[in-house]
């Protein structure tokens, strides 16, 4: 019997079980719906669910074991949900299920955040399936990066007003390419900009967004249960600088940030991508006692999207029918 911890599709839920390692996937996945109480039908089109297992870049076989898959004591595996209409005939390695899945679930989160989030499919693969989307967020606040100073090392600087305070856009457009190992790679994700009209499509400032070549880091570490809705939330959060901590800014190079999705990891990292705007942004949350204020815009605050894959009632509460890492155990019946 060996320690895992297991986390469902959008990482809602979690458990740690204890497992008889040689128990068959299968079995250990009808165990896990079960203890977990995760939804037998799709809430929006009533398909049923397949569930599979997945660990670094693979998916499991139904007959496979955790011994056999060599998953060390102790590590996270994936649970990843499956349409079986759309997935009939799924096999691990092909793409099309999950892109027509992340099709399905922006076409909802437009219906959802009408005056939020628009979107466009750009390319197609050969079976019709999306390859690449541009998405468009409005009734945001971001400060924009000053591109007359820009350099490919560098970066650039945000473009202040005549107080010294970043102007701001409150629209943003992005392009997303789905890539060939997706799900278990992170899509790559490139902001808009047209020089011609800076301020209606403009370039984020961001320590994570490099403004030469557009490239943005959404993510730190990227899981093969994220979906393109967590994409398109992570954008809203790099617009309006939610879970930038500047506690951050001090880190090395050497120090592993334990916290997933922090915007900003300091000085010498990867994921900086605009040493400017790092440097600009340590400065100002000294300067202004860590606070940025384009987090907050009027009296609501920066925009919330309402997810396709959560049930929204009057008080918009999230049923959750088990604790955060409850502790159970899976052996053979």
């Amino acid at each position: 019997m060996r320690k895992y911890r297991f986390v469902d599709q959008g990482m809602q839920r979690s458990v740690i079980a204890t497992v008889d390692q040689y128990m068959p996937v299968k079995e250990v996945v009808e165990q896990l719906v079960t203890y977990m109480k995760l939804p037998m039908a799709d809430p929006n089109t009533a398909y049923p669910l397949l569930y599979l297992l997945a660990y670094k870049g693979r998916f499991l076989h139904a007959d496979e074991t955790l011994a056999s898959a060599q998953i060390p004591e102790g590590e996270t595996v994936d649970i990843i949900g499956r349409d079986i209409y759309l997935g009939s005939g799924f096999m691990p390695g092909q793409r099309h299920p999950r892109e027509f899945e992340d099709y399905g679930q922006l076409q909802q989160l437009r219906e959802l955040n009408p005056d939020i989030f628009s979107f466009e499919v750009t390319g197609w693969t050969i079976d019709r399936a999306p390859l690449s989307y541009r998405i468009t967020l409005d009734n945001v606040a971001g400060p924009v990066a000053d591109m007359a100073r820009v350099t490919p090392k560098d970066g650039a600087p945000p473009l202040l007003d005549k107080k010294g305070e970043p102007v701001l856009a409150h629209k943003f457009i992005a392009d997303i390419v789905i890539l060939e190992r997706y799900p278990f790679v992170e899509p790559a994700f490139f902001y808009v900009y047209d020089q011609s009209r800076p301020m209606e499509v403009p370039m984020l400032c961001h320590p994570q967004v490099h403004p030469a070549s557009r490239k943005s880091c959404l993510f730190l570490k990227w899981r093969a249960i994220y979906n393109l809705v967590d994409c398109i939330e992570r954008f809203v959060n790099q617009i309006c600088y939610l879970g930038y901590d500047p506690a951050f800014f001090d880190r090395t190079g050497d120090e592993q940030p334990e916290a997933d999705g922090v915007a900003s990891i300091g000085p010498g990292w990867i994921h900086d991508l605009n040493p400017q705007a790092l440097e600009w942004s340590r400065l100002y949350c000294a300067e202004k006692g860590g606070k940025f204020p384009f987090k907050q815009r009027g009296a609501s605050g920066p925009p919330v999207l309402k997810r396709p894959d959560i049930a929204y009632g009057d008080d918009t509460v999230v049923d959750d029918p088990m604790d955060v890492d409850a502790e159970i155990t899976i052996k053979r019946r």
